[in-house]
């Protein structure tokens, strides 16, 4: 008897230390980020914005999603999106900034859509993607598990590219060409007059 109770000190301590450690695990969350293809946007100029989701090892199939489109200012203009592969693309034609995609895709990591913007002015704004799970149609939508979407990146628009202007030294040879081709008209013209 003497044996059996320090084994049974030993494990029941464990099976308290596990249980505690389980109480206070962090749940798994899937995670939604935005990434700006090409950062370097000037004014007239279309911009793309990949929406990924990285499921954080949740270890289910992601079946469906949908979110809003968020522009509150004027610098840019949303144009649209394209549902990425491995989706089916599920629009209401009633919303015009809901995306919405379903499909069956066990991959941890995925790219959900890709959006479509216009610059329109300089300056800095932001772009929202807001999906707030309500069983119909927001949200990511797991096989056993729902999350919200919810993901913001600012956005700079540059001023419009100007006309490149020229170097001196170019202007240094348009001037010299100038000069020289002006001489040599004024040349020409008194070889007209002295051979007469």
């Amino acid at each position: 008897m003497k044996k059996i109770m320090p084994v049974f000190v030993v494990v029941t301590a464990l099976f308290i230390w596990i249980g505690t450690d389980l109480v206070h695990a962090e749940p798994i969350m899937p995670t939604v980020n935005l990434n700006v293809l090409d950062p370097d946007i000037s004014v007239g100029e279309g911009f793309d914005i990949e929406v990924f989701v990285n499921g954080g090892g949740i270890g289910e199939a992601l079946l469906a999603y949908g979110f809003d489109v968020i522009t509150p200012g004027d610098f840019f203009s949303y144009d649209g999106y394209i549902v990425e592969s491995g989706f089916v693309d599920a629009v209401d034609p009633l919303k015009s900034n809901y995306v919405a995609g379903f499909g069956d895709l066990t991959d941890d990591d995925a790219l959900l859509a890709t959006l479509s913007f216009t610059a329109l002015k300089e300056g800095t704004d932001s772009v929202t993607i807001q999906g707030d799970y309500d069983e119909l149609s927001y949200g990511l939508f797991y096989e056993a598990s729902n999350f919200d979407i919810n993901a913001i990146i600012d956005i700079t628009i540059n001023p419009q590219n100007a006309a490149p202007v020229p170097e001196p030294a170019n202007l240094l040879l348009v001037g010299m060409g100038l000069i020289i081709g002006i001489g040599f008209t004024g040349f020409r013209k008194n070889l007209k007059t002295k051979s007469r």
